[in-house]
């Protein structure tokens, strides 16, 4: 979704854990979920990608900030770009029709007459969003050393070596599928036959 900014993406991705708390699988699927909402509304694919990962990193700080999961801020944050409203207002975030379009109007994304472009809402959204999180922004880092943020780090950091442990096993994985499947199981199938038909042969 991120075309060439995609590698960038990806080296952002091995940092999260230390400075957000929130593990590279997670950050991923999370940049990508913002990715396909901002770039079908019109925004480059670059900005998409920088917009993506400050929203990861927000949902990271919000986590810390307000003793919540990382998993209850992305899903608020994402519902907030999505035009849902409820999600982000226990975070302190309020959004409304009248507010967003103001913020496109100060932003210079429009001129306050007739409706948003979807690229404009969604620019403005994530301005409001940015506005209203201030306090919680750099948390992750201020409180990373506390317990609470501690256990946060080493959560995914945990998840970040097991994905990596699994990764190590898929390539003998596969090649041991890939015997049982030609090698084993035609034995078998064949062997079944020969059963098979010796069973049903008259004596």
């Amino acid at each position: 979704v991120f075309g060439k900014s995609g590698r960038e993406v990806q080296q952002w991705s091995k940092t999260t854990a230390d400075a957000f708390g929130i593990s590279r699988r997670d950050a991923l699927a999370s940049a990508g979920v913002f990715g396909n909402m901002l770039v079908p509304r019109g925004l480059a694919r670059d900005k998409a990608a920088d917009m993506s990962q400050v929203m990861v990193g927000l949902a990271g700080d919000m986590s810390s900030f307000n003793n919540a999961s990382p998993q209850e801020t992305l899903d608020a944050l994402r519902a907030g770009l999505a035009g849902e409203t409820e999600p982000l207002r226990r975070f302190g975030v309020f959004l409304d029709a009248a507010r967003i379009k103001q913020e496109a109007v100060n932003l210079g994304l429009a001129d306050g007459t007739g409706e948003l472009t979807a690229a404009a809402k969604a620019q403005a959204t994530y301005a409001l969003i940015l506005k209203d999180t201030k306090d919680a922004q750099g948390d992750a880092a201020r409180t990373g050393d506390q317990l609470a943020g501690g256990m946060r780090r080493l959560k995914a950091q945990a998840d970040d070596v097991a994905s990596s442990l699994g990764t190590m096993f898929i390539p003998p994985l596969e090649s041991g599928l890939a015997f049982v499947n030609n090698q084993v199981l035609p034995g078998l199938q064949g062997a079944a036959n020969d059963l098979a038909a010796i069973w049903e042969r008259p004596d």
